[in-house]
């Protein structure tokens, strides 16, 4: 896919997201996933860094304001958990990726929600392995022991519930591609 092939499955997504919030159709969530193409493809075609690459970073960052906007005017935004996460890292000198080294592997990662320390910035390595088990704490249950995730307690502000569901309570889809680029988002700073 091109650049602009991932801005329109972007704006379809959005339009989705959009729905899903309103509650058209009778339409809720418990968990959503929403992947935001067209800066890693941007990236990956002109350079990480380059102009035109940070001329998609205000796209996204217009396109995830837009759904806190929704959240908010939804009444919605206080009970939900919003994360965000680079797929991937890059060497912001060279604008590639690929490399096996802290620049390549460590993720820029966001959260925010309920029980989650405002403006604090994790003093661990965070990988985009890390994430599932994340999700899981939020939602109460139990990862996979086969997992090589940890969960980010230190984002906690207060311990939740050590009475975690059992896995086959609860069907879950976690992919570890959340979101997209968001350390460079003004609304975070």
């Amino acid at each position: 896919m091109e650049v602009e092939d991932y801005v329109k499955c972007d704006t379809a997504n959005f339009n989705n997201v959009k729905d899903i919030i309103q509650g058209k159709d009778g339409m809720d969530f418990d968990y959503m996933f929403y992947y935001i193409g067209q800066v890693d493809e941007q990236g990956h075609s002109t350079g990480f860094c380059s102009d035109k690459y940070i001329e998609k970073l205000t796209v996204v960052n217009d396109i995830i304001e837009s759904v806190i906007s929704l959240l908010k005017e939804n009444n919605k935004f206080e009970e939900t958990y919003i994360i965000w996460n680079t797929d991937h890292g890059a060497n912001y000198l060279t604008r590639k990726h690929g490399y096996q080294n802290d620049d390549n592997l460590l993720v820029r990662s966001y959260i925010m929600g309920p029980n989650i320390k405002k403006a604090y910035k994790v003093q661990n390595e965070i990988k985009n392995l890390d994430i599932p088990a994340t999700i899981c704490k939020i939602l109460e249950i139990n990862p996979y022991e086969e997992w090589k995730s940890r969960v980010i307690d230190e984002i906690f502000e207060e311990k939740i519930n050590d009475n975690l569901k059992e896995k086959s309570e609860v069907s879950v889809n976690i992919n570890d591609k959340i979101g997209n680029h968001a350390n460079e988002l003004k609304f975070l700073s």
